[in-house]
Parts: structure tokens; sequence; C-alpha cells
């Protein structure tokens, strides 16, 4: 579980800094250490980030993220966990 957290939180702390979002470590942080709480995930930090991104006319940041958190954040934990 710990594995999965700090990866998760890795790839979302890369992708924010990528996309030039503030304090993209503390935002990494976070996401790890929501993703070890069952039924909370790393989601529930990327996908508002995307939402608002989409919302305020930020198109391609938005998609990117969005993308880029179901794809590699998202499936992180369906392939560590079974190990």
């Amino acid at each position: 579980n710990v594995l999965v957290a700090v990866t998760q939180g890795a790839l979302g702390g890369v992708i924010f800094w990528f996309l030039d979002i503030p304090s993209a470590l503390l935002w990494a942080v976070l996401m790890a250490f929501l993703s070890l709480l069952p039924a909370v995930g790393a989601g529930i930090v990327w996908g508002p980030v995307a939402v608002y991104f989409l919302l305020s006319g930020s198109i391609w940041q938005g998609v990117v993220l969005g993308l880029f958190g179901v794809f590699v954040i998202g499936l992180v934990d369906n392939v560590l966990r079974p190990i």
C-alpha cells in the first residue's frame, strides 16, 4: 500500500510540476497520503484540479491532467497493488 501511495504521489507531483501548478510538492504529498485511505484515493486531488482547468478555459491542461490521472496515476493502483 505504501509503495502504491508513494508512486501515485510522485507521478502526481511530476504532472503537477509539468502543468506549472503552484505547490506541486505539497499536492504530491497530499495525493500520496490520501491514496492510503480506502475509497478516497489520489483522484480526490487531481480530479477537481482537472475540472478547474477545464472550467477556467485551460482546456489542454485539464485534458492532459484528466488523461494522465486516469491512465497513469489510476492504473498504478491496478498494476502495483497485487504485488
